[in-house]
This record gives C-alpha cells, sequence and structure tokens, in this order.
C-alpha cells in the first residue's frame, strides 16, 4: 500500500469512531496525570512527620501504579487503535478489558520482567539499558495483539521485529 491509500484508510477508519478515539486519548491522559500527582507528596518541604512519611511512600505507590496499572491501560489503548485501523468494530471498553479477560496476569508480569530486565541492563552501563529499552519497545503492542502470548516469545518477537525495522532504515539511508 502507498502512503496515499494508507492515509485514506485511516481518516475513513477515524471518521468513524473518533470520539472513541479522543475518550481514550483523554484517559490515558488521565492516567498519566494519575501517576503525575502519586509524586507530589515526595516533592513536598514541609518537615512534618505527615510530609516525611508521604515522601517515603509516594515513590513505591507510584512504582506499584506505573507496573499494575498504567501497562494494562496502554496495551488496551494499542489494541483499540490496533483495531480501528483494520477497521475492526470495537469500542471504549477495549482499554478496560484486560481487567475483564483472563490476560491481566500475563501483562502485569510481562512488562515487569521488561522493566526489571531494563533496570539490570542499565546498571551495567546506561548505553545497555538505552538498547534493550529499544529493542523491548513493541512488547505492549505484541501484548495488544496476543494478550496470552507466552514472555519469553514477546521479548523474542519485540527483538526480532526491532532488528528488522533497523535493517530496513539502515537500508533507506544507503
Amino acid at each position: 500500500m502507498d502512503r496515499a491509500l494508507l492515509k485514506r484508510n485511516a481518516k475513513i477508519n477515524f471518521k468513524k469512531q473518533w470520539g472513541d478515539a479522543i475518550v481514550i486519548t483523554l484517559i490515558m491522559y488521565g492516567v498519566g496525570f494519575v501517576a503525575s500527582l502519586l509524586m507530589i507528596p515526595a516533592q513536598m518541604a514541609a518537615p512534618s512527620d505527615t510530609a516525611i512519611m508521604l515522601s517515603m511512600v509516594s515513590p513505591f505507590i507510584l512504582l506499584v501504579f506505573s507496573i499494575l496499572v498504567l501497562p494494562v491501560f496502554q496495551v488496551g489503548a494499542i489494541r483499540f487503535f490496533q483495531k480501528l485501523r483494520m477497521n475492526v468494530p470495537t469500542g471504549i471498553s477495549e482499554v478496560t478489558g484486560n481487567f475483564k479477560d483472563g490476560n491481566l496476569k500475563n501483562i502485569v508480569l510481562t512488562n515487569l520482567i521488561m522493566y526489571i530486565k531494563i533496570y539490570l541492563w542499565t546498571l551495567l552501563f546506561i548505553i545497555p539499558g538505552i538498547i534493550k529499552t529499544y529493542e523491548y519497545r513493541l512488547i505492549p503492542y505484541i501484548l495488544a495483539v496476543r494478550p496470552d502470548i507466552d514472555r519469553k516469545e514477546a521479548f523474542r518477537l519485540s527483538k526480532l521485529l526491532m532488528m528488522k525495522i533497523r535493517e530496513v532504515q539502515f537500508s533507506l539511508q544507503l
């Protein structure tokens, strides 16, 4: 397909559910906003016992929120936009669908392992962490298509796809 055809198809599909797409985008911004609000107690400078306790608990709450909630919404939003792109019937419930079906555990564990791997690679030096972050970039997209996929297979596919993308980008530069 050429770019013009892709653009025309995208416009046609988007016109059908533009309201849902805007609501899902706002939901994702709202989830990000909640995550940023969780850091406010950690930044308070009041020297009270409550402020000190909040500053110690707030990063932990943010970490738990970022690992347990954010990826599930992210995978749901990606699934919505993929279905919208392919002209498959979908709706706002796609974002929270991972909470209802049996794939929540797999999505959370796969993302948790991804974050741990990136963190451990970053401990070596910064560059390996950046490389692994790039390598694992497609895991949420893979989980959006196949939320029941084996973790090892998701990591393998992400690495393989990113290597193919790099090859294509390199060949386009020549």
